[in-house]
């Protein structure tokens, strides 16, 4: 029995050391995209991805990086692949989302707060990202309250794609 114990806990910490790589190669991948280092940026997220594939920011993010790096057919497949995820996961996702987005704001916040000695001219970047987050977080919960209450447009045919595999007259119309 104590072995089996011996056993679990190093399973514990090699699936806690595979989140923390997934985590770390995600945030080196967003300081990448910021600091214009679009390789290094794919590298990372790529990493992130594999670790993570449903990871709907994270492919975001690569899609952008892609973009950035010139690599538009490789974007647009990456935005693709987030794209055909069933509602329940992108429901799940987006909660992942907006906790991590409000834990964002919060740190962003704390740290602009604890420059209070700075001139505000010098904090302006700091200013701007807190509210682009913010912005990005209350989108992502309105898309998310719209999910959870039902309320998406053709949220019963998006369902009935993933359930079925066949796309609905829904999705189609517009090519006729």
């Amino acid at each position: 029995m104590l072995l089996l114990a011996g056993a679990w806990a190093l399973w514990l910490q090699a699936a806690s050391a595979a989140e923390t790589r997934a985590e770390q190669a995600y945030r080196l991948g967003l300081l990448s995209l910021r600091e214009g280092q679009w390789a290094d940026a794919i590298r990372h997220l790529e990493a992130s991805r594999d670790a993570r594939p449903r990871d709907v920011d994270g492919l975001y993010y690569l899609a952008q990086a892609y973009f950035l790096h010139g690599e538009h057919r490789r974007a647009h497949e990456t935005l693709e692949r987030a794209a055909v995820l069933a509602p329940q996961d992108v429901i799940e996702l987006l909660r992942t989302r907006v906790e991590r987005l409000t834990a964002s704001v919060d740190a962003l916040t704390a740290g602009l707060q604890q420059a209070s000695h700075v001139p505000r001219l010098f904090l302006i970047e700091d200013e701007y990202r807190i509210a682009m987050t913010r912005a990005e977080a209350d989108w992502a919960r309105t898309l998310l309250d719209e999910l959870t209450a039902g309320t998406f447009p053709h949220l019963d045919a998006w369902r009935r794609f993933h359930e079925t595999g066949e796309m609905p007259a829904e999705f189609t119309e517009h090519d006729q």
